[in-house]
């Protein structure tokens, strides 16, 4: 299942509640909406009353109303509302009219006016009473009403509250952008401590710096710290364990070896001279898989990266692992040849190291060679820095190929061997950050073992 992102939670969460908000804030806008809606056109009524007002005309002490069509046209919000007017005398007699329009509960006062919602010929309008001094009786007051239908303010209405919720809808896009991008922004110390442990090496079990943790992930960095320095203290002790056990183990061992051969030279009986001959070689191997257990232990990444902070000359190192293996080499009859380069060939590594790798690779190459065969070892620097071994014996199978680095893996055609070599090899070309592979050797026989390591700018 695919796990969802921190950053896509926290966008979630927001947004959830910015809805919510704006859901909540819906009843309030539509409000709004109508409250400028009657603002604007209550002024336009009160305008409206006026433009009667200006209307009016006295004759033979007779007062009328004369609204021309286009007037009335102008009024009507261009025959998008019914409006209707009517003039009243000081005892509420009417004077002129279009319709008949119900008085307010609550008169206007003298010069004031006042708004109210009524209906009229079955149609809900808005309507104003206007009072202002008598044309012909200054002292006494006539009325002035105006209505008119909803249509035009219920559309404006509409328009305004669509246009505050068209508004929240940006304003929640715009949201999501910033609430995305900020969290992206916020949660760069977290990838920072990301980047950290990536770009770590996994030997690499030092405490996390805590200076530029931010507060939230400093118990995170902490349980990681307890959790590497936990995990560093049990490799110490599983690594001087093994080295204690195989040390433990050579010392007894050398001694029964110096009893047999003791035994050896004493001895007259021909068949216990070859039991003897027998343990003695036993005993050999034993020895030979403690001494593998010990470099199998001290080769360990987490143990091995500390001690490489120095440029190994490669050319050096397989001149010194391929003269301790002359005498191996003569003893089966194998053609050692070792290819250095003319200039310096340089990588950063511990000397040591390099040295068991090449001595384990070509004395692996050396056991499994028939006698007669060769062994070549040589450096490459056409692409990349790359130490190879080349022999000429039986291969390795494909489908067995990344097996045989695996601790006591032996082939089904090589049972011989203490099947640590490789394995050894494998953990020092690791612990120096390089990449070990089995390939065909020339002309598609034999083995070729290429150790390719990461340039020394970059390391």
């Amino acid at each position: 299942m695919k796990q969802r992102s921190l950053r896509t939670h926290l966008l979630v969460w927001q947004l959830t509640g910015l809805l919510v908000l704006c859901l909540a804030s819906c009843p309030l806008i539509i409000w709004l909406g109508h409250v400028l809606a009657r603002e604007v056109y209550d002024e336009v009524l009160l305008n409206s009353a006026d433009s009667v007002l200006a209307r009016i005309e006295n004759d033979k002490d007779e007062i009328s109303v004369d609204l021309p069509a286009h007037a009335r046209k102008w009024l009507r919000h261009e025959d998008k509302d019914a409006f209707y007017y009517q003039v009243l005398g000081p005892d509420d007699r009417l004077i002129d009219c279009d319709q008949y329009i119900p008085l307010p509960h609550i008169r206007a006062k003298p010069d004031k006016h006042v708004f109210y919602n009524t209906f009229v010929d079955g149609s809900k309008v808005r309507a104003l009473e206007l009072r202002v001094p008598h044309p012909q009786l200054p002292p006494q007051y006539v009325s002035i009403q105006v209505a008119e239908t909803f249509n035009t303010r219920q559309a404006f209405a509409n328009l305004i509250t669509l246009g505050l919720l068209m508004t929240q809808v940006l304003f929640i896009g715009g949201s999501a952008l910033v609430i995305w991008v900020g969290a992206g922004r916020g949660l760069m110390p977290l990838r920072n401590l990301e980047q950290t442990l990536s770009h770590r090496s996994p030997s690499d079990l030092e405490p996390i710096s805590m200076t530029d943790a931010p507060a939230e992930t400093l118990s995170l960095v902490r349980i990681i710290n307890d959790l590497l320095g936990q995990l560093k203290d049990h490799l110490d002790r599983q690594a001087r364990f093994a080295a204690n056990v195989a040390h433990q183990l050579r010392t007894p061992l050398s001694g029964m070896k110096t009893y047999v051969g003791l035994a050896l030279r004493t001895a007259h009986d021909e068949k216990v001279k070859e039991f003897l001959g027998l343990i003695e070689q036993g005993i050999e191997r034993l020895i030979a898989l403690i001494e593998k257990m010990l470099l199998l232990a001290r080769s360990d990444p987490s143990l091995l990266a500390h001690t490489i902070n120095s440029k190994v000359d490669l050319n050096t190192v397989i001149l010194e692992a391929t003269a301790e293996l002359v005498p191996h080499s003569a003893k089966k009859h194998i053609d050692l040849e070792v290819l250095p380069l003319s200039s310096p060939v340089e990588v950063f590594g511990d000397p040591l190291s390099l040295l068991e790798l090449t001595k384990n690779i070509t004395e692996n190459a050396i056991t499994y060679s028939p006698s007669g065969g060769t062994v070549q070892v040589k450096i490459e620097s056409q692409h990349g820095i790359s130490l190879i071994v080349e022999d000429s014996g039986p291969g390795i199978p494909k489908a067995e190929r990344e097996r045989v680095f695996e601790p006591f893996y032996r082939t089904s055609s090589s049972p011989e061997g203490t099947g640590l070599g490789l394995s050894i090899a494998k953990d020092i070309a690791k612990a120096h950050r390089a990449t070990i592979s089995i390939q065909d050797g020339d002309k598609n026989k034999g083995t070729r073992v290429v150790v390719t390591f990461p340039d020394t700018n970059g390391s």
